[in-house]
């Protein structure tokens, strides 16, 4: 399903047209939500065991904020739908908010795969760099380092990637989900896929 969805959208969502509904939306959201939440607490988990003296207190924050992930997630979703589903409507499109919902779920997928290139990259930053800071402060000065230079736009570009991944699956979804044509689906799609690498 995963791969056929992934290369062949319009063809994944056209089998399902019938079936598109917010329940199975909400179920996709809840689980993508504990996986991606299980993927950063189990990277940030190793990261720490890099950290020396404050790796403890650094868990500790972790497990403080994994909570939030989870929810932030779901809530990401919602909006992200809400998002969707209003252009949709602006471009003509006649199908229902519950449809919308699960195609931005499998929307999420492409976040899902770049959150673990992310965090696999972090883990095997933390293995190889000298992290023997003395305090939590310290270390986030360090990790803001990264942000520049060719990590930094490494990550842009898995950023970008993943939205017009995004982009390509929601366009596809919408057009089937609310009978859009191509221009109003991608539009829709590239403008909501934007704003998502923008603000997060």
């Amino acid at each position: 399903m995963a791969p056929r969805l992934l290369t062949r959208p319009r063809q994944f969502f056209t089998d399902r047209e019938t079936e598109l509904n917010g329940v199975l939306g909400a179920g996709l959201a809840v689980l993508f939500s504990l996986v991606l939440t299980s993927i950063v607490g189990a990277s940030l988990w190793l990261f720490g065991q890099t950290l020396g003296a404050v790796g403890a207190e650094f868990w500790q924050a972790v497990t403080d904020a994994l909570p939030l992930v989870f929810l932030a997630v779901l809530v990401l979703w919602f909006v992200l739908g809400v998002a969707l589903f209003l252009g949709a409507k602006l471009g003509g499109g006649r199908g229902t908010f519950g449809a919308t919902l699960e195609v931005t779920a499998w929307g999420l997928l492409p976040t899902l795969l770049g959150v673990a290139v992310v965090c696999a990259a972090l883990v095997v930053y933390g293995a190889q760099a000298d992290l023997a800071v003395d305090s939590l402060a310290a270390l986030g000065t360090r990790l803001q380092s990264l942000q520049t230079g060719f990590s930094g736009l490494a990550v842009l570009l898995l950023q970008i990637g993943v939205g017009a991944w995004q982009a390509f699956l929601w366009a596809a979804g919408l057009r089937v989900a609310h009978d859009l044509d191509r221009f109003s689906a991608v539009v829709t799609a590239v403008v909501v896929a934007v704003l998502l690498v923008v603000l997060v």
